[in-house]
């Protein structure tokens, strides 16, 4: 049938062990494809701001602060997700070799 979801202090979606595990494998491959994008994303929003730092000659001191700003912000953001995409991508392995065992 389906598998029922319920959020964890970690802010992942756990995955009940009834169900079938192709179901749980698909929506934990989905979570993690739209993580990673999102990581790229700020990745080359910092790569963005470092481009409009090289290019701003007016006022290099300024750029270079705005730069740095962005950049924190940014790895902060990379920061949170990392452990995210981590569990998720230990639970899509358990999922794998449930799958296997089962199939």
């Amino acid at each position: 049938m389906g598998c029922s979801i319920s959020s964890s202090p970690e802010g992942i979606a756990r995955y009940s062990e009834e169900g079938d595990p192709t179901d749980a494998l698909h929506k934990v491959d989905q979570k993690l494809h739209h993580l990673r994008r999102v990581e790229a994303g700020y990745r080359k929003s910092i790569a963005r701001a470092r481009q409009t730092m090289k290019e701003d000659t007016a006022d290099p001191v300024a750029a270079e602060k705005k730069f740095k700003k962005l950049q924190g912000k940014y790895e902060r953001r990379i920061e949170k997700l990392q452990p995210k995409i981590k569990l998720l991508t230990q639970r899509r392995e358990q999922l794998k070799h449930r799958g296997a065992a089962k199939g």
